[in-house]
């Protein structure tokens, strides 16, 4: 088996672990590793934001090309926006595009009738 880290000191004759010995250092030494593991971890978590994020803007300007190219594809995602964009500043950054949206939305509309 594995060797043991207790030590036997001469004039107590008690047994004590050698990391007590070391305690102030191993201690500063685990809260670096800690404090090096919490920043690889944030580092993580906005290389992952980072990523999402570019995947939410290629999956967005694709679907906004297309609806503004079919008539039935803008009208849904004139219904979408509509219904999911509810804070004001939102609906005030989309008024351009969901107008666009309408009056491409119209063509299907008028191809209906």
């Amino acid at each position: 088996m594995g060797t043991s880290c207790l030590a036997t000191f001469p004039h107590s004759g008690q047994k004590h672990n050698r990391n007590e010995q070391q305690s102030g250092e191993m201690v500063r030494t685990i809260e670096q590793q800690v404090a090096e593991a919490q920043a690889k971890l944030a580092r993580l978590k906005t290389r992952a934001k980072a990523q999402e994020t570019r995947r939410k803007i290629i999956v967005g300007a694709i679907v906004t090309t297309e609806a503004l190219k079919d008539p039935k594809i803008a009208k849904w995602l004139a219904s979408t926006l509509r219904k999911n964009a509810t804070r004001e500043v939102d609906q005030k950054e989309l008024a351009g595009l969901l107008a666009d949206l309408d009056a491409k939305a119209k063509i299907a509309g008028a191809g209906e009738a």
